[in-house]
């Protein structure tokens, strides 16, 4: 008995050391666990709140941007509107002043083939330099006009890129150039018909001088005496077509040199534009790529969280196993007792 009991208080105290240490060690991975879980969801919260602030700050800045993207196409397209109109009254003005000048010029070849016959012939090449350089104009503002419209077109397909709005400005803008094509066409075409019927005219006259020129051949010693003043006349002539000539050159080089200017102006906001869209793509694929290091990080928590339970189960299965046979040799004990 003394034994047995010996045995038993052996058994006893074996089992409940092993019974203490199993508890301590479940106690022990319990506070890691705990910890552990603590953490992974301080960690996750964080995670959770950094990503809902980040997310809400990039909607922010994206509803900022597009609403900045938004106003500066409405403001591009409102100036690029301003300056077709300016453009369209310039014209409109241009080939105004045009017509007045080449009337005014008809009208003095007019007084001075009245003047002399001779000055005649110098007269209808003037007339037809003239109308040449009328076509030479119109051509030129044809040119102009659809270089005018290619700038437009390139701003409105940049403004169709950056937003859908600037559709109907092109729209709006490529029905007033038309517009205005029909009406610079108009006026060429009434041009021409006036210069046509002011040929006729010339020609009438000019008949009408022919049959007067054999009275007027006799008075050709009179006239003799006012060949100084014709000449004078002439050159001061001359000298107003070379003026006009050059003012004409200028204002063609001024048109040219605006006309580049605008491109150029274009070429580098669409270089803006398509640095700050690279900027852009840059900035959100270093958001994606943090989201997804994070992400990773949780599941490499959730990874270790898995590997300490099934840690924590198979030591729990070894301390069962343990009180197992701690019971058995206790029934065993009791047994031999017996």
């Amino acid at each position: 008995e003394k034994v047995a009991e010996a045995a038993r208080q052996t058994a006893e105290a074996e089992k409940m050391a092993i019974l203490s240490e199993a508890r301590d060690l479940a106690s022990q991975d319990q506070q890691q666990l705990d910890m552990s879980r603590q953490e992974w969801e301080a960690a996750l919260s964080q995670a959770q709140m950094a990503s809902e602030e980040k997310m809400r700050k990039a909607l922010e800045q994206k509803a900022t941007e597009e609403r900045r993207e938004r106003d500066e196409a409405l403001k591009k397209a409102s100036e690029e509107r301003r300056l077709m109109l300016a453009a369209k009254n310039t014209e409109m003005e241009r080939l105004q002043r045009d017509s007045e000048r080449e009337r005014e010029r008809a009208v003095k070849a007019e007084k001075v083939a009245e003047a002399a016959i001779r000055v005649g012939d110098e007269e209808k090449r003037t007339a037809e330099l003239g109308r040449k350089e009328a076509e030479e104009e119109a051509r030129r503002a044809v040119e102009r006009a659809q270089k005018a419209k290619g700038v437009a077109e390139a701003a409105i397909r940049l403004g169709e890129m950056e937003k859908q709005a600037a559709l109907a400005a092109k729209k709006e803008a490529e029905g007033k150039l038309q517009k205005a094509q029909r009406e610079f066409e108009a006026k060429q075409a009434e041009a021409e018909a006036r210069w046509k019927a002011e040929r006729d005219a010339w020609q009438a006259s000019q008949a009408e001088k022919e049959r007067a020129k054999d009275a007027e051949e006799e008075e050709a010693d009179k006239e003799e005496e006012t060949i100084p003043v014709l000449e004078a006349k002439l050159a001061m002539l001359r000298q107003m077509e070379e003026e006009e000539r050059r003012r004409k050159a200028e204002e063609e080089e001024e048109a040219r040199r605006r006309a580049e200017e605008e491109a150029r102006k274009l070429m580098e906001r669409e270089r803006l534009n398509a640095e700050k869209k690279a900027a852009r793509d840059r900035e959100l694929a270093k958001k994606e790529k943090e989201k997804q290091r994070q992400l990773e990080w949780l599941k490499n928590q959730e990874r270790l969280k898995q590997a300490k339970q099934k840690k924590l189960e198979a030591a729990e299965e070894r301390l069962f196993q343990k009180a197992k046979r701690m019971d058995m040799l206790d029934r065993g004990a009791d047994d031999a007792a017996a």
